[in-house]
């Protein structure tokens, strides 16, 4: 845990330092994700990859929702004195479903287009990195909601792959 948020810490301090970095972050951590949906589904035309993202994030969003069930993690802002750019609900902070979901589409996006999905998990990166930025998460809870995000695609992959027929 102290390292945890000895790593939250040298990220989070930079959070309000700068309008035109804060701004960008802050967009990043509470719009990004919406873009990056809508593109991936207006812009990718395999039925099969937009069946598994879509899939994919609907079980890593529910893998997250029943692990908070089980263990409540405090969020940064609630259990220290942080620079928090962005309103939140003091829910649970691990996982991140932000960082599960991001990156279930970006992994779906790399099974069936290698040059795209390495653009797609850049993105992930950032969305998941800024949530830590903006004080609502530390870097423990995007790591693993990255994980059960990556998880739950590929996963999500064999089923769609072998039982959806298009």
């Amino acid at each position: 845990m102290a390292l945890d948020y000895y790593l939250f810490s040298l990220m989070n301090q930079y959070a309000g330092s700068s309008p035109y970095i804060t701004k960008t972050f802050v967009f990043f951590a509470e719009y990004l994700i919406v873009i990056f949906i809508l593109f991936f589904i207006i812009e990718f035309k395999n039925v099969k990859a937009v069946s598994n993202a879509i899939f994919s994030s609907v079980v890593a969003a529910s893998i997250n929702e029943a692990i908070s069930l089980f263990y409540f993690r405090p969020r940064p802002f609630v259990a220290n004195n942080v620079n928090l750019l962005i309103d939140h609900l003091r829910t649970a902070s691990f996982p991140s479903t932000h960082a599960a979901v991001s990156f279930a589409l970006a992994t779906s996006v790399f099974i069936y287009n290698r040059k795209a999905g390495v653009f797609a998990y850049m993105i992930a990166a950032v969305i998941a990195l800024s949530r830590v930025f903006v004080g609502v998460h530390y870097p423990s809870d995007v790591l693993v909601g990255a994980a059960i995000g990556t998880c739950a695609a590929f996963m999500t992959n064999i089923f769609v792959r072998r039982y959806v027929n298009y």
